[in-house]
């Protein structure tokens, strides 16, 4: 429907365009691009587009619209389908030398090419030393299948990713418009060879440029599509590996035998790559433990030093008493004057007892 509402709007534009250069030749008093009336109607009634393009699509393909509905996409026929098919394979082999070769030479027998491809890995600072690369193929669509089961023969393939883009409804519309634009040509060379006003000449000609620069564009997009369409993508990674992925077991005893020895493998190879990673690494080892030496020998020497001061020190310090004693007490303050002492009566003797029996009272 939009595309009819577009086809009439461009036929009313254009029907407007003759008119006025019919008008512009009558008034210039030059000449018309008609002899009579009705020459000049049978002309316009020429430039009414047509309800279908005219000419057929190459390939076979129905210009119908009617075919595709809002929300439902459908085809008259599947031969006719235009699919873009892409192919995503991850593989590991053991062999990678030969590997290369080998699919370039089975890309090439079916017909197909290499877009692109690189290789990376092996380097100075590789660990492992493994490789990896990447390879994009364009394989006939016809022969997609086949290619991809001879490749997965060829090595071990971990992951497989396929996904399809139906451009159809795309491919029909372009080539829709280059039928409408190829009659809009030849409508223009015919007015062209008739023209005789050389302002109605420069028009005709700028709009047939802008004609063809338009039908280039169609023509360059449907050789895209029909390159996509015709030759399938595959996009290829590989991986050099020392022993391929073992393949899933579904009992439960073959999945503990497989993860025993997966375990075992695992546990060999670490010792086998701290070995090797000892190796290449010795020389920096080597330096780390002679400054991790002079750090310790500086550390000792400096304590050793230190120790030597503080007996020195402790040698010419005045060595204290080992048998303290006790603190003195704090002295008195001075008494006052005592006053002088009077000297004593003399004693009065005792008086004698009557009543004593003495010598000299017998």
């Amino acid at each position: 429907m939009k595309a009819k509402l577009r086809l009439c709007s461009a036929l009313a534009v254009f029907t407007a365009f003759v008119l006025a250069l019919s008008g512009c030749g009558a008034s210039s008093g030059t000449g018309a691009y008609y002899d009579s009336a009705s020459s000049t109607a049978a002309y316009e009634s020429e430039m009414a587009y047509p309800e279908e393009p005219a000419a057929a699509p190459a390939d076979g393909m129905t210009a119908d619209r009617s075919a595709f509905s809002a929300g439902d996409f459908t085809v008259s026929s599947s031969p006719n389908r235009k699919i873009i098919w892409t192919v995503g394979m991850d593989v590991e082999t053991l062999e990678f030398d030969s590997f290369l070769p080998a699919l370039e030479e089975q890309i090439t027998g079916t017909g197909g090419y290499i877009e692109s491809s690189s290789v990376s890995g092996n380097g100075i600072n590789d660990s492992h030393g493994y490789r990896y690369g990447s390879v994009t193929a364009r394989i006939p669509t016809g022969k997609l299948d086949t290619f991809l089961n001879t490749v997965s023969g060829m090595c071990n393939v971990t992951h497989t990713d396929k996904s399809s883009n139906d451009i159809t409804l795309d491919y029909v519309d372009t080539e829709t418009r280059k039928a409408s634009l190829e009659i809009e040509e030849e409508r223009l060379l015919a007015l062209l060879e008739q023209a005789t006003d050389l302002e109605s000449i420069i028009q005709l000609e700028s709009r047939l440029s802008e004609v063809r620069y338009q039908l280039d564009s169609y023509n360059s997009t449907l050789r895209n599509y029909d390159s996509l369409v015709d030759y399938s993508t595959v996009n290829i990674s590989i991986s050099e590996v020392a022993r391929v992925s073992a393949q899933p077991e579904k009992t439960a005893g073959d999945r503990i035998r497989t993860g025993f020895a997966e375990s075992l493998y695992s546990i060999q190879n670490g010792f086998t790559e701290f070995g090797i990673w000892l190796a290449v690494n010795s020389p920096f080892l080597a330096l780390w433990l002679v400054f991790i030496g002079v750090i310790v020998l500086v550390t000792l020497l400096s304590v050793k030093r230190a120790r030597k001061k503080a007996a020195r020190r402790a040698a010419q310090a005045p060595r204290p008493n080992l048998y303290p004693t006790a603190p003195a007490a704090p002295a008195m303050p001075p008494l006052p004057p005592m006053p002088p002492v009077q000297p004593a009566a003399p004693a009065a003797p005792p008086a004698q007892d009557a009543n004593r029996n003495g010598p000299e009272n017998k």
